[in-house]
Parts: structure tokens; C-alpha cells; sequence
């Protein structure tokens, strides 16, 4: 991966500054949707997704959005179940074969999802455990005509893989800092097949994703005393909650994020208006 990722400085890490590693970031997500097998099925970008306000459901949309998301952010602490959720936007390249209206167009590709690995920093080894390996697969269906993109949602870091992360950096094997930089890179492939039932697979594109503790909970305008660790009871939050963080899934790339302590000290987030 060389710059911009963590360096092994003997037996540990050394963390490059978050700046620097913002920058070099974006230069290799930019560069990530370059063709480097056969170029039929190509990732362009992740998307930024699109939230309906009716249904509050999030998509990625089948036109590249202005504002593609170049890297990502993972906070682990915010209760139940966090995952991580990238929205690819793929193009196919083949060509058109159908030669009369109506007719079955024998290179559409009838997407099966998403998979691909996690790829911790360098240095790092990670011990999977049995049933959660660093391997994943996001099922999803849909065609993709030739000629067209088509933009899809998948869950490229499960709950279980968050928590192996999670215990990570409870135990001290990774800094838990907030000023510390702790990238994971994701490499994905979009699957699926064509008319004739062969695989197909998109070319290899790679997102990088900072885990974090209680990172997505700091930044508040007006009630600075709950910046993360300082995380308010539920009764004692404020109420309304203006921070409720993403609306596509709030333990991802953007906050602030207030959550609060509830009975049985559990993580409630975000903490509720009422």
C-alpha cells in the first residue's frame, strides 16, 4: 500500500498524520476504477448515496454522483451490530448483440452481488475466528444492460468482523487515540453472470475505511461536555437530539453522533428525542 497507510515500526505501528493520509486516500481511490483484467464489468466509484425522504431508505443510484465517496470511517462504538456500507457504482462494457426489439439481449449481466476481502494495516495480523472470515459477500440482483452503469449496496464490513476489529483495539493491539489513523483496506469485485450462465466479475477496486472508537461522536456545537468518551446518560441528554449522525447508517463516515447510556448501561444510539 505503501504511504499513507500505517507503517510497522518494530513490533508495532507507526500512524501517518491524518491529513497526509486524507490526501493520499483520495489519489488511490481515485485511480481505484482503472481497468486490470478484462475490463467487461469495471467499478467507477463508490457512491454518495441518495436518501428518500419518504421511505428513509438509501441508494446508490445509476448515475455517478457529483461527490463520490473516496474513503470512509468505521466507528465501532455505537451499540448494536455496527457494518459498514459502500454503494459501487458499475458499468458493463459489453457490447449490444440483441439485433430486433423485444429480443432477449444475450449480454446482460444478472448481478449475483458483491464480495471481496478486508485487508488489515501492514503489521497487523488478524485472527479471524471460524464463521467470520476476513472474506465477504453482499448478495444483491439485478441486470445490467451493456452499455449502462448500475449502482448497488453492499455490506463490505459484517458485525462480526466489526467486533474482531472492536476487540482490537480493547485489548490495546491497536491505538485507540483518536488522533491516530486505523485504515483497513477493502477489495471488492461486482459478480455475476450473463445470458448463457458463465461468471463474470468486475475488475478489482479498493476502498479504505478508518475504524475508529467513539470517533463519529465528538465535534458538538453546543454540549462540547459530551464529546466521546463523555457519553451522557439517556435521561440526562439533551432532547431534542440534534445529532443524529448518518441517515444511511450511523455507525459510518460522518456525524456528529450522540448517543447515550440506557438501562443495563447500554449504548443507545442515537439518543432519542422524547
Amino acid at each position: 500500500m505503501g504511504r499513507g497507510a500505517p507503517k510497522t515500526s518494530g513490533s508495532f505501528f507507526s500512524w501517518v498524520p491524518p491529513l497526509r493520509w486524507s490526501l493520499m486516500a483520495a489519489v488511490l481511490a481515485g485511480g481505484a476504477g482503472c481497468v486490470a483484467d478484462s475490463g467487461l464489468l469495471v467499478i467507477l466509484q463508490n457512491q454518495q448515496p441518495l436518501v428518500d425522504t419518504t421511505t428513509h431508505l438509501c441508494s446508490a443510484g445509476s448515475t455517478a454522483s457529483a461527490s463520490p465517496v473516496g474513503s470512509g470511517v468505521l466507528d465501532l462504538e455505537v451499540g448494536v451490530a455496527p457494518q459498514y456500507l459502500v454503494y459501487p457504482l458499475v458499468q458493463s462494457t459489453l457490447p449490444m448483440r440483441a439485433a430486433t426489439a423485444g429480443a432477449v439481449e444475450p449480454n446482460t449481466v444478472y448481478v449475483d452481488g458483491v464480495r471481496g476481502k478486508i485487508v488489515p494495516p501492514p503489521g497487523l495480523t488478524v485472527n479471524w475466528p471460524a464463521g467470520c472470515p476476513a472474506d465477504f459477500f453482499s448478495a444483491g440482483t439485478a441486470a445490467l444492460l451493456p452499455g449502462t452503469t448500475l449502482g448497488l449496496t453492499a455490506q463490505v464490513i459484517r458485525p462480526c468482523q466489526a467486533q474482531v476489529i472492536h476487540d482490537l483495539f480493547a485489548s490495546g493491539e491497536l491505538p485507540s487515540d483518536l488522533t491516530q489513523q486505523v485504515v483497513f483496506a477493502i477489495e471488492m469485485r461486482v459478480v455475476g453472470r450473463v445470458t448463457s450462465g458463465s461468471e463474470i466479475t468486475s475488475d478489482a477496486f479498493r476502498f479504505y475505511v478508518r475504524t475508529c472508537i467513539g470517533c463519529l461522536q465528538t465535534g458538538f456545537s453546543d454540549i462540547a461536555q459530551y464529546n466521546y468518551p463523555a457519553r451522557p446518560s439517556c435521561g440526562a441528554a439533551p432532547k431534542p437530539n440534534a445529532y443524529h449522525g448518518n441517515p444511511c447508517n450511523l455507525a459510518q463516515d460522518y456525524g456528529p453522533l450522540l448517543c447515550c447510556t440506557g438501562d443495563m448501561n447500554q449504548i443507545v444510539c442515537p439518543a432519542p428525542d422524547m
